[in-house]
């Protein structure tokens, strides 16, 4: 996975992220949404990490 795909899925996410702050009553979901986040860029950064 190049370096430029990386960034370009982790800032759609981020965007979903920001979407789903703004309505943000739905607090639990953002909850799960964010650590889903975190979880997801731990792997790619560690799939980047294994790759090099």
């Amino acid at each position: 996975m190049s370096l430029s795909t990386f960034i370009y899925k982790y800032r759609y996410i981020l965007y979903i992220f920001q979407e789903l702050l703004q309505t943000s009553n739905k607090s639990i979901m953002t909850l799960v949404i964010y650590n889903s986040l975190k979880a997801y860029s731990l792997l790619l950064s560690s799939k980047n990490y294994c790759s090099t």
